[in-house]
């Protein structure tokens, strides 16, 4: 039989209990969920394997354990079949969980991937501080978070973002092209480097530009200098009907530029963007027609 740990690290909970316990309180903390029965042998094993690393970790995790007998509910939201099982949860949200007793170095990296790192600390205190308005201090904490961890994506794209919002593009592309790929932030990174080239492609005035369109109308890459400046004065759809209008008029010009300039749009603005769901259906009808 196991008995009951006395710590502030570890704490027992069941249906009535678990949602406060371990939902809630991983809000403020990350929780790590064990799923045991008395009956369990494996348990006896992994148990005390988890406490001790609760009682190790201080604090920066809070271990809940759950008898499955006492819980059934519980285990049956989480679909237990088979125990020892140890779920992971941060912001209301499953991290990452294992099945069946596992040696101590396997435990200690599934709590790597659970318990933020400093630099993930740092991240979390920048975008609260964003937030608020606190830019200064925002880009600060970005900063710190980039010096304990070069590179990490999340801190490359949210300060290369507000760099980019302020106007400075060579330093906003020099954290995308720094930034580590390979992670969930990719999509974002690659839409954050697309930004910063549609709105550097484009830096001729306006004025000047359709007064050389109005001499010389079948000029494409005239057009193609004025789409530049509207895009990156982001007047996203009059760049786009002009970007079409060479489409229409000289399609294979500098190598299609104006339907990959689109393409960058397209991409910057969001698949789901109305702009981009009509430009799209218009170039496919211009291109497949």
């Amino acid at each position: 039989m196991q008995t009951p740990v006395q710590s502030q690290f570890v704490i027992d909970a069941d249906d009535t209990t678990f949602a406060d316990i371990a939902i809630r309180g991983s809000m403020q903390q990350p929780v790590v969920v064990d799923f045991w029965a008395e009956w369990c042998g494996p348990c006896r094993a992994l148990g005390p394997l988890l406490e001790a690393l609760a009682e190790e970790f201080a604090g920066a995790f809070l271990l809940v354990k759950v008898d499955t007998e006492a819980a059934p509910q519980v285990s049956q939201q989480f679909n237990i079949r088979s125990i020892p099982a140890v779920v992971g949860i941060r912001d209301g949200e499953i991290i990452a969980e294992f099945v069946g007793a596992q040696p101590e170095a396997a435990v200690r990296e599934f709590l790597a991937k659970l318990i933020p790192s400093p630099a993930e600390v740092q991240i979390g205190v920048a975008r609260n501080l964003r937030a608020e308005g606190s830019t200064s201090e925002a880009e600060q904490a970005f900063r710190t978070a980039l010096e304990l961890e070069p590179g990490h994506p999340v801190a490359s794209h949210d300060l290369g973002l507000m760099l980019f919002e302020r106007g400075d593009l060579s330093a906003a592309s020099e954290l995308a092209e720094s930034a580590r790929l390979g992670t969930a932030m990719d999509p974002e990174i690659e839409r954050l480097k697309t930004a910063i080239r549609v709105r550097d492609s484009g830096d001729g005035d306006l004025a000047s530009l359709e007064a050389e369109i109005a001499n010389a109308p079948d000029d494409p890459g005239t057009r193609i200098k004025l789409a530049a400046a509207l895009a990156a004065q982001e007047r996203h759809e009059e760049a786009l009907s002009a970007y079409l209008e060479v489409v229409k008029r000289a399609p294979d010009y500098e190598d299609q530029a104006a339907r990959r300039a689109m393409l960058d749009l397209f991409e910057v603005l969001g698949s789901d963007h109305d702009i981009t769901r009509d430009f799209r259906a218009q170039l496919a009808r211009l291109l497949y027609r």
